[in-house]
């Protein structure tokens, strides 16, 4: 048993290969640290808020189900936004990933565009935006897109809202095809791979990136994040005579 407590210790510490060591924490050891949350000095909350973090990033829902259990402790107002902070926390950074990103600013052509014996009401790269998965590929501001994959950019049943859709709609580290009319090389397919939302140096998107995870949290806590409660069947009443 010292042994064992010996090496946890030891990769606490030290944090070998980076990664999260596992908290085993039975529930009279949880309730304690939910009690510590409430304790008088910064140093033992903090404390407190590390171990139920190491363990919620093992045990989301278990943490959600603690955070919303009524019992005492949970009466004190510090105790509870400690709990939803760490919940919060723990959400985040085991669930959000980035939407996929292309990382462009767009807008739509409406006069009807001949291509290759086709109509196409083009899509034009207004900005490629550094950093992103459109500049790495060589998207050039004034390019037309004409399709990705196998959806023909064309009014009204695909133009730019279907087209941030059906990227948002993907993963980073998914390959797109993009054909596009090139002002330098006319008519071309390229494959894009896509980068994270959040790779981007844009000021405007890293500002956005807090409101986009607070966003993913509450339609989690909403969907996911309740407490499950086994319903407890009615009693039968008499049968009749």
């Amino acid at each position: 048993m010292t042994c064992h407590f010996l090496s946890v210790f030891l990769i606490i510490g030290m944090g070998l290969a980076d990664e999260t060591p596992v908290v085993d924490l039975d529930s009279p050891a949880r309730d304690e640290l939910v009690s510590t949350l409430g304790a008088d000095t910064w140093q033992e909350r903090e404390k407190a808020r590390e171990k139920l973090r190491l363990w919620g990033m093992e045990n989301v829902r278990d943490l959600a189900s603690l955070t919303h259990a009524q019992k005492p402790q949970r009466d004190e107002p510090e105790v509870r936004l400690q709990l939803a902070e760490v919940l919060k926390e723990v959400v985040i950074a085991k669930l959000y990933v980035e939407p996929a990103f292309l990382g462009i600013r767009m807008q739509q052509v409406y006069v009807p565009l001949i291509a290759e014996g086709k109509q196409y009401h083009p899509i034009e790269v207004a900005q490629v935006l550094e950093g992103c998965a459109a500049m790495d590929q060589g998207l050039k501001n004034g390019d037309r897109i004409l399709q990705i994959d196998d959806r023909v950019c064309i009014r009204p049943s695909f133009t730019t809202i279907q087209f941030i859709s059906y990227v948002a709609g993907k993963a980073p580290g998914d390959i797109v095809r993009l054909k596009i009319q090139s002002l330098e090389e006319g008519v071309v397919t390229k494959e894009v791979k896509l980068g994270a939302r959040g790779d981007s140096s844009d000021p405007l998107i890293q500002d956005s990136k807090k409101d986009r995870q607070e966003a993913f949290y509450q339609k989690w806590i909403q969907t996911q994040g309740k407490p499950v409660v086994t319903p407890v069947p009615p009693s039968r009443a008499p049968a009749a005579p």
